[in-house]
């Protein structure tokens, strides 16, 4: 071992390279600094104590691993010179790398050198060093709104530019700025917002794929990457509440690409800015959904009322409602002196002068619930098209008017607008020409325009009509092959009453006496508002 001056030199060999991708490894731009710089220390016959290696990180802040376990090893005195190729790898903040050069080195015994910059702390100070820095910060700012007017094209131009892909998806081999959908943890997802459409909450899908070991998202990736390693993305290895609740409201699963969602006021800070909703920028339908309208409506509307799946297996939370105030129904469980039942919670939250107390069997309303849900079933079954007709009565939607009708009526409104077209052309021409008069050009003219005026009128309410029966057919058709399935249900449980109901809204009830107390009858109103179809 050689020595100079009687120093041994026990070196920190650090490379650095800003990369925007950190998943292919090692790259070969870090392979020859590595190379360069061990060469350089061996010539001088110097300890190579740790070659530290930051790839893929910004020079622009020191909240780097590799950099920090070096500082670490010099605190320890393991390190007593630092080699980096050029000034730029130790940092491009000139505030920060010129406190590392000028103060934190020397204070520690440090001897820094930059090879390819010539820079040796050894030769004394270098009036060029500082103007270096400043240059190194000037190529960094100009790199930073560089890359960030080209982010900000992609982001118009609806290109997925995240490093790694939400869960559910995975970057397209052959375009990376699109998502594919990734089935395997498609699956999950799609498990996951079916167990909260039937009202599980977030808590409850926690533990139950915790308990089934299915693995969290940020595990999940790290298999799929598996150069890097699980800690990279998250310290637990379970699932949790907010993870689920994320997931569960994320528009991704729609197709929709949400992009500018955050910013760095500057390159120099680490530090990111949520924006608001209303300057983020969305493309719709922008890759293959993997839950569709439907049931992400339905998860939403349970995540903002809050539903949870009570202890006792209240199958009615989050859809029966008081029909007066519109509060929840609450669950009250059988005890000594009441039945299982459920009651405002309007009333018991605000009292008497908010509302009443629309108390109900629970059992009851199951029951009568189950019977509706199997007569409609059977009549879906045995006579489709009558129920079809009823369907089309109650909802209002054209009722004895057919399809045909409107089409016929549309088709001859249209043909009469494209005579009117004709016959403006016409007297037009016969005014140039002198055939007919300018006033009687003028009358004839303005008879013709209001005429099209109102038939454009009409036009437009004619295919509204046809689009609302088209809108109303296709929620009906699909409704009975919806409730065709449950023509012999036996038990009415949560996933059944949530894949057919809206709400259910609970009247207040009214005791009529028939002579006597001891014979007395309830009335009670209970609507049921049906999925697509509505009350029947």
């Amino acid at each position: 071992m050689k020595k100079q001056d009687a120093v041994i030199y026990n070196a920190a060999i650090y490379c650095r390279l800003s990369r925007d991708d950190e998943t292919t490894g090692v790259s070969e731009s870090i392979q020859n600094q590595r190379a360069m710089l061990t060469s350089y220390v061996k010539e001088r016959d110097w300890n190579i104590h740790s070659v530290y290696i930051d790839d893929g990180w910004t020079g622009t802040n020191l909240e780097r691993p590799d950099f920090k376990r070096m500082i670490q090893d010099i605190e320890l005195g393991k390190v007593n010179v630092v080699v980096v190729k050029d000034l730029s790898r130790l940092g491009r903040n000139y505030v920060l790398t010129g406190e590392l050069t000028e103060i934190y080195f020397p204070s520690k015994g440090v001897r820094f050198i930059a090879v390819n910059d010539n820079f040796d702390s050894e030769n004394g100070n270098d009036d060029i060093a500082p103007f270096r820095h400043i240059l190194n910060e000037m190529v960094a700012r100009d790199t930073s709104r560089k890359v960030k007017s080209a982010f900000e094209q992609k982001k118009k131009d609806g290109v997925f530019i995240g490093a790694f892909a939400p869960y559910g998806y995975k970057k397209d081999p052959e375009n990376k700025g699109r998502l594919i959908v990734d089935e395997q943890a498609a699956e999950i997802v799609r498990r996951m917002f079916y167990l909260a459409s039937i009202g599980c909450g977030s808590r409850k899908i926690r533990n139950m794929f915790n308990g089934e070991g299915i693995l969290a998202p940020a595990v999940y990736r790290s298999t799929q990457l598996t150069h890097i390693p699980t800690e990279k993305f998250t310290k637990s290895h379970e699932w949790s509440d907010q993870v689920v609740s994320d997931l569960l409201r994320s528009t991704v699963y729609l197709g929709h690409l949400s992009c500018g969602k955050s910013e760095k006021p500057s390159f120099k800070m680490k530090k990111i800015i949520q924006k608001p909703k209303d300057e983020w920028i969305v493309h719709y339908h922008a890759h293959e959904p993997i839950v569709d309208q439907e049931v992400w409506d339905i998860v939403q509307a349970k995540l903002s009322m809050r539903s949870r799946t009570a202890v006792n297996e209240n199958i009615f939370a989050g859809i029966a409602v008081c029909a007066d105030c519109g509060y929840a129904m609450a669950y009250k469980p059988k005890s000594k002196k009441s039945l299982t039942s459920l009651s405002c919670s309007g009333y018991a939250r605000y009292g008497k002068e908010y509302c009443s107390n629309h108390l109900i069997n629970y059992n009851l309303l199951h029951d009568m619930v189950l019977e509706q849900i199997r007569k409609h079933a059977r009549l879906a079954v045995d006579e489709q098209d009558a129920l079809a007709r009823t369907l089309i009565e109650r909802m209002g939607n054209v009722e004895s008017r057919q399809f045909s009708e409107i089409a016929e009526e549309l088709e001859r409104a249209e043909k009469r607008n494209l005579e009117l077209d004709n016959l403006f052309m016409r007297i037009y021409e016969d005014s140039i020409s002198g055939a007919i008069s300018k006033e009687r050009y003028h009358k004839m003219s303005s008879a013709y325009e209001c005429e099209q005026s109102e038939l454009k009128e009409k036009v437009y309410n004619l295919r509204a009509e046809m689009a609302a029966y088209r809108d109303t057919a296709e929620n009906h058709e699909h409704w009975l092959r919806l409730i065709q399935k449950y023509a012999d249900i036996e038990e009415l449980d949560k996933a059944i009453l949530h894949e057919l109901v809206e709400r259910i809204e609970i009247g207040q009830g009214t005791i009529e006496y028939n002579g006597c107390r001891a014979e007395r009858k309830k009335h009670q109103e209970i609507t049921i508002y049906y999925r697509f179809v509505g009350n029947i």
